[in-house]
């Protein structure tokens, strides 16, 4: 049963991965305080992941290095939808180098009117040669049957899509 449950949830993820990218996202644009879209898609994580052995730590500053939870424009749903790859892909990097403990970072920082969301983690990480490559559709680093090459595609189009960038 476990396995069943495992097998729909990642179909679902490869058919909303083909949704979003073979449609014409519409993206409804709010303003609203990061650290709130940042928890949905850790709460999106940890019911998708097992995280046993993975600490997931998360932080944020201002310029000057005070506490800061920036409000900010954007869809809140795509960019949980970002964050959710992002973190996956670290979990998934993490399972790959094999490591004993792993460590996924979630940094927030302000600078003016800019936020950034910086997502680090301990994993296998990707080769400075493939960087180019990761956001092409259907680009991979999994193995076959592990991942369908379109999350930080479809990340990087959302996020065009809300005037953000991403980048390794």
């Amino acid at each position: 049963l476990a396995e069943l449950t495992t097998q729909t949830q990642r179909c679902q993820r490869l058919i909303d991965s083909f949704l979003a990218y073979s449609k014409d996202v519409r993206t409804r644009l709010e303003t609203v305080v990061i650290q709130g879209v940042i928890d949905k898609a850790c709460a999106v994580l940890r019911a998708d992941r097992d995280l046993t052995g993975i600490e997931l730590q998360l932080a944020d500053s201002s310029d000057d290095g005070a506490p800061v939870s920036p409000a900010v424009r954007c869809d809140p749903e795509h960019l949980q939808i970002v964050l959710a790859n992002v973190l996956t892909n670290a979990v998934d990097g993490i399972r790959a180098a094999g490591r004993e403990r792993g460590l996924i970072q979630v940094l927030t920082s302000s600078r003016g009117e800019a936020v950034e969301v910086r997502i680090r983690d301990n994993g296998n990480g990707v080769p400075p040669e493939l960087h180019a490559s990761v956001f092409e559709p259907f680009f991979t680093t999994k193995v076959i049957g592990k991942g369908t090459g379109l999350g930080l595609s479809v990340a990087r189009g959302l996020l065009d899509g809300m005037g953000g960038t991403i980048a390794i």
